[in-house]
């Protein structure tokens, strides 16, 4: 049996709002949320444009892009994580240990600023 799937009203419009803007073509959302036993709820949605220009009309793909942007912010938002920092590091081979966890405690400290 297929989970059902809970839509509030606002985000049901803002559906709606995408397949009016997008008018005559095809569109498609990208429904977020959570899963809570037999129950799929919508929190957001997020469009995704529409890849093949050729038959915008009758025939949808999806950018990949937009597909992995919404996957990375329901992982962002589910473990309430953000970017924090880049690291990289040219750790010459003399260095040895030593500068690896010299490098290491650097990152570490600017992390906990």
């Amino acid at each position: 049996m297929a989970a059902a799937l809970r839509l509030p009203e606002s985000l049901r419009d803002t559906v709606h709002a995408f397949a009016r803007h997008g008018y005559p073509h095809e569109t498609c959302g990208l429904l977020l949320g959570t899963r809570d036993g037999g129950e799929n709820r919508v929190t957001l949605v997020r469009q995704a444009r529409n890849v093949n220009s050729a038959r915008a009309r009758d025939r949808y793909e999806v950018d990949p892009n937009d597909f992995l942007a919404a996957d990375r912010e329901a992982f962002e938002r589910l473990y309430h994580l953000r970017r924090a920092a880049y690291q990289q590091a040219h750790i010459r081979v003399d260095a040895g240990r030593q500068g690896v966890d010299a490098l290491v405690e650097q990152l570490m400290e600017l992390l906990a600023h």
